[in-house]
């Protein structure tokens, strides 16, 4: 009985706009690598590839809409944007997501400071503030979808270190960190959005 409700009871939340729900390219393929090997450079560029060159654009397309077909098939509509496999992205396979009709896509954190060329700060102050305004804007490349980067302690506070507490004190301790949040981030009329994804197994 109870797994028999799981679909029909993320399907009440979700047209309750109480969560957003995500797809993945169908078969979970690193996207960025199957628009194009090339592409690994981006992230590594003194990486070792194969002599011939592989793309698989058509195949990219394909995955995203087999996602998309899927997604409407128990939730009666499409998803507004997805969590590529792995939160691999590249500036190909963004703007396949785009061309499929992706209008938010997310990544982790670490791929937006790599590719900001930022160091984590990991101490408070005006450096907490800098990463804040950063992390929790939203972003966009050319005309593909938005980008929102995912607040990884917080994700995993909620994925895994709140299973051992009480939940009154691990609801305490999010919203006190969201309010803390709130507090350092600039007033400048930035839409701010705190992306916390999860992983379906969390």
């Amino acid at each position: 009985e109870f797994l028999a409700d799981v679909i029909p009871r993320w399907r009440r939340l979700y047209d309750a706009e109480q969560v957003e729900l995500s797809v993945t390219p169908y078969y979970h393929p690193i996207l960025p690598l199957l628009c194009d090997l090339g592409s690994a450079r981006e992230a590594l560029p003194e990486i070792r590839l194969p002599v011939a060159r592989f793309q698989g654009v058509e195949d990219a397309d394909l995955q995203l809409v087999k996602a998309m077909e899927a997604f409407h098939a128990p939730f009666g509509r499409r998803a507004a944007g997805g969590w590529p496999s792995e939160g691999a992205i590249s500036e190909r396979a963004l703007e396949r997501m785009g061309a499929a009709g992706y209008r938010w896509a997310a990544s982790d954190e670490d791929v937006l400071f790599a590719s900001l060329g930022e160091i984590l700060p990991d101490e408070q102050g005006a450096k907490d503030e800098r990463r804040a305004a950063l992390l929790y804007r939203p972003w966009r490349h050319k005309d593909g979808p938005v980008l929102l980067f995912r607040d990884h302690d917080l994700s995993d506070r909620i994925g895994f270190a709140y299973a051992t507490r009480a939940p009154e004190d691990a609801a305490r301790d999010f919203v006190s960190r969201l309010l803390h949040l709130r507090e350092i981030l600039p007033d400048d009329d930035t839409p701010y959005v705190v992306s916390v994804i999860l992983d379906g197994e969390n």
